[in-house]
């Protein structure tokens, strides 16, 4: 039987009312209304909750006593109409028992189902795909087989093709029955179907389905083993009975031609989430001064991704909020935490550990004081070898790789899980972590990891009850991540906030009795929603068996949108509001929904609305907003003593950046390179060149450019392996062949500079030169340091001082050193280096400054660009001399390093920070 509740009233009070009136008139027992005899199905848990206190106020209302009736969900009605069974397996078990009967099959017969990526990352998505697609399908009462037939018959041109896939989906559901049924338990559609061949529920059972919309053929055949039909609850007027049958289940047809009328001022077209936190916030204020209460509003979300940024948009604006069907327990810190789990032991072939892995794990907040070791060690170890998978080798004593071997060795140990005594093992290391967590169950974090460790426990408890042999054929990292998954689908609860705005599913919003209502995310995708995910079943095979598919989506929908606006177009507020991006920041498209009312100016004047440039709810932030940069400290200045010849480049380039850099000896460290940067690519050839000065010291040299590349190419294949070992990023193997041709185009131009009589007289040691270089009239306890990549000497007495320059474009020292035209200096290295001559041994005393060059060995990408450069301007060496010298006593003095000066784009966004260059984007498009 229906009964049409009309839209001029609210679903769940009307049918509150309606069922303890219809109770008082049949009922012997004048001051109760007993309803424990009733099921009542509802959409979801916040219409349970709210069917609830409905049916209290209407008792009430009546002078009755309420004896409540069992309120379920669509999803367990055949649990609530034949009670549960312990033999039915669980979405865990059933989700492993796909994963090994795809594990087991033949690859020949899984190639009939899809191409499929190899190893264990192809098996667990199939065993995903495949578990969901027969969770869907098993509700329209038909197999694989079943189904095809369907298909054959819409798409007869295909069958042919079809089959052997569908037989293989067949062969691997009997694959899937038959590991249950070994493990002692049942598919659960093959239970539905049996119950609704043979089963019978309680003969005094009386059900009411309460804004059901959508009910696939199984659950059909489920309520018509009933002793008496249910009654049906539509939210509809009686005059649009034809929009569904007599189970409440929408027309598509029907509601695809019933658009929903609006006004143009309750769309509401805003340009990102942000955004729409933000207009929600304006227009409850708006609501509650005009005399609404927040418990009086409700926020409708259909895109679920988008709750987080609302809440906390509100909650910036002052305005309490909760999300009435909580959190997912898989944003909790300890279900993120296992999943980093399962990735650090995901290893094909005993591989080590991937650095993405490591690096989350030694992050995790939960976890610091189990590794006692911050990032920072971890960020140096990938910048100084750049790993794909974690391995040191042959760390020394006290080097910062051994605390890195040290580290994942206390990783191991933490993380050492059994699959054949997985429960125990995963209770004994969520145990050693939280065991000292000292957090009230009613505060916030508190919650979550209660309401986390307590869903864990529940699905390591399903485990528990599987037999060990079958655990013994999953790794660890698989069976740990299902576990992430079922877990993570909990819904830990919000705290009660009576006065709270409330955040609600969209779907539950067609049951939801505030006055006021928002609802967000109203684009493509989101409302109405996209189409289903299952690659397996066409949208096409999805509608001839009933299931969900495009068509009925869209009219639950449209149908829903209607039942939210007309109960409230006359007394209470709406608004819809469109965004131009999605919660992921990809762009949207608004909602057809917001269109088919409207034609002629009116639909041209609507597109035009929801197209042109939306007015932003936030003033733009300005970059550097609020960002002061921190004074120079004269005190430091004044004791700062040793000078790095390369840092006079970067004080008359900004001494703000000086100060920070060289005084402070500021540093910033991440992980975030994926190949050499330029400073890594020149160090690497650096240090190969350095080897190879070292081997030919004094003498005459090779004069064959091929037997100097092949020597340089034997140094890098062993200075590449013994920094980044056998793990290196993909990229850092491809960058050795550049740093190879590099080195070629060194080796031809070597060669000719041994012919031409210069021999190598010194190469860079490991540490720096240091020389005093007291200041007239300022400090007299000033040094030098650094170091000299090479010096030459040629036969007839002439020396030569030579920096290797690797950057993408030549550069002669004068060009580098100063401006053409006006002079200025922008580098003093070279001419600082005239200074540390003396301090070199056997041969400092020999060198004489007069027959001395200063040069650079340019070796770009271009060989016609590559070799020894022009010499620095002799004259020009006591200048910048005295130009150190004067940088050196202002510094000194403790009145230098105040100007910020010229700091690159490029440089590191904390550097760009301090020097007040770097803020908030000021608008989104900058982000």
């Amino acid at each position: 039987m229906r009964v049409f509740i009309p839209w001029s009233s609210h679903l769940l009070p009307a049918v509150a009312a309606r069922l303890i009136a219809d109770h008082a008139a049949e009922s012997s027992h004048p001051r109760e209304a007993d309803l424990s005899g009733w099921l009542l199905v509802v959409r979801g848990g916040n219409a349970q909750r709210r069917l609830i206190a409905a049916l209290a106020s209407a008792a009430q209302q009546a002078g009755l006593a309420l004896i409540p009736p069992r309120i379920v969900t669509q999803g367990t009605l055949d649990d609530a109409l034949f009670g549960t069974d312990s033999s039915v397996a669980s979405e865990l078990t059933q989700r492993l028992a796909w994963t090994l009967a795809v594990q087991r099959a033949n690859p020949e017969l899984i190639e009939k189902i899809w191409a499929m990526p190899g190893g264990r990352g192809g098996i667990a998505n199939l065993a995903a795909v495949l578990d969901r697609t027969w969770r869907t399908l098993g509700t329209a009462g038909v197999d694989f087989s079943g189904a095809f037939s369907e298909l054959a018959k819409i798409a007869p041109d295909s069958a042919d093709i079809e089959q052997e896939r569908w037989e293989s989906l067949q062969h691997l559901l009997d694959e899937y029955r038959a590991v249950l049924g070994t493990w002692g338990f049942t598919d659960p559609a093959a239970r539905r179907a049996r119950l609704a061949a043979t089963g019978r529920p309680p003969a005094d059972l009386r059900v009411a389905l309460i804004g059901i919309v959508e009910l696939t053929p199984e659950f059909v055949l489920l309520l018509k083993t009933l002793p008496e039909p249910p009654l049906v609850f539509i939210h509809a007027p009686e005059s649009e009975s034809a929009g569904s049958d007599d189970w409440g289940r929408l027309n598509a047809a029907f509601w695809a031609k019933r658009p929903c009328q609006f006004s143009n001022g309750e769309i509401h077209v805003v340009r990102g989430v942000r955004e729409q936190a933000a207009r929600c916030a304006e227009l409850i204020r708006d609501w509650k001064s005009a005399g609404l209460a927040g418990s009086g509003i409700t926020i409708a979300v259909p895109e679920p991704a988008a709750v987080p940024a609302l809440l906390h948009g509100l909650a910036d604006a002052g305005i309490e909020a909760r999300a009435a069907e909580g959190s997912p327990a898989l944003r909790t810190p300890a279900l993120q935490l296992l999943s980093q789990i399962a990735d650090f032991l995901d290893r094909p072939g005993g591989a080590p550990p991937t650095y993405p892995s490591v690096a989350a794990l030694v992050r995790h907040p939960d976890l610091a004081g189990i590794t006692r070791l911050s990032a920072k060690p971890l960020d140096k170890f990938f910048n100084d070898h750049l790993p794909q998978r974690i391995a040191p080798q042959h760390a020394a004593p006290g080097s910062n790789d051994e605390r890195i071997a040290e580290l994942l060795q206390r990783l191991e140990d933490i993380t050492a899980i059994r699959s054949t005594h997985f429960s125990a093992d995963v209770t004994r290391l969520l145990l050693r972590i939280y065991r000292h967590h000292r957090l009230p169950r009613h505060s916030d974090a508190g919650r979550a990891l209660h309401g986390a460790l307590e869903a864990v426990r529940d699905a390591l408890d399903e485990i528990e009850r599987l037999p060990r042999r079958a655990l013994a054929e999953l790794p660890v990292s698989e069976l740990l991540r299902i576990v992430v998954e079922i877990a993570g689908r909990t819904e830990i609860p919000a705290p009660d906030q009576p006065d709270a705005v409330e955040l609600a599913g969209w779907l539950e919003a067609a049951s939801d009795d505030a006055p006021a209502l928002i609802i967000t995310s109203v684009v493509e995708g989101a409302l109405p929603e996209g189409a289903p995910v299952e690659p397996l079943l066409l949208d096409a095979l999805r509608e001839r068996l009933g299931l969900p598919c495009r068509a009925s989506r869209f009219a639950r929908d449209q149908f829903t949108l209607h039942t939210v606006c007309e109960s409230r177009h006359a007394q209470g507020r709406i608004a819809l509001l469109a965004p131009r991006c999605t919660a992921e920041g990809l762009p949207a498209r608004p909602s057809r929904l917001l269109l088919g009312a409207t034609e002629g100016n009116d639909l041209a004047r609507r597109l035009i609305s929801l197209t042109t440039e939306p007015h932003t709810a936030t003033p733009p932030i300005h970059a550097a907003a609020g960002l002061v940069p921190p004074e120079p400290d004269s005190e430091k200045m004044r004791a700062f003593r040793i000078f790095s010849v390369t840092s006079f480049r970067s004080y008359i380039r900004s001494p703000r950046l000086f100060y920070f850099k060289n005084i402070l000896h500021l540093d910033s460290q991440d992980d975030s390179a994926d190949e050499l940067d330029p400073g890594m690519f020149g160090t690497a050839i650096h240090t190969v060149l350095e080897k190879f000065g070292e081997r030919h010291i004094g003498g005459s040299g090779v004069t064959d450019p091929a037997k100097i590349e092949a020597e340089l190419k034997t140094i890098l294949e062993e200075y590449m392996s013994g920094k980044f070992g056998p793990h290196a990023l993909p990229p850092v193997r491809a960058q050795s062949r550049a740093l190879e041709a590099r080195l070629g185009v060194f080796a031809k131009h070597q060669a000719a500079l041994f012919s031409e009589g210069w021999q190598i007289a010194y190469v860079e040691k490991g540490r720096s030169l240091v020389v005093p270089f007291p200041v007239p009239g300022g400090p007299q306890d000033v040094k030098l340091k650094g170091r000299i990549d090479r010096i030459d000497r040629h036969v007839n007495g002439r020396w030569r001082v030579i920096d290797y320059k690797t950057s993408s474009q030549a550069v002669t020292p004068d060009k580098a050193h100063f401006a053409a035209r006006s002079g200025e200096w922008k580098d003093l290295q070279l001419p600082l280096y005239v200074k540390l001559l003396p301090e070199i041994a056997d041969i400092g005393s020999a060198i004489s400054a007069d027959a001395t060059e200063l040069v650079y060995f340019n070796l770009p990408p271009k060989d016609e660009d590559a070799g020894i450069t022009e010499p620095f301007t002799t004259e020009k060496i006591s200048a910048a001399w005295e130009k150190a010298q004067q940088i050196i006593a202002e510094i000194c003095s403790g009145a230098g390093c105040r100007e910020i000066g010229e700091v690159a784009d490029n440089e590191d966004p904390a550097f760009l920070a301090l020097c007040g260059l770097n803020g908030l984007p000021s608008t989104e498009e900058e982000e």
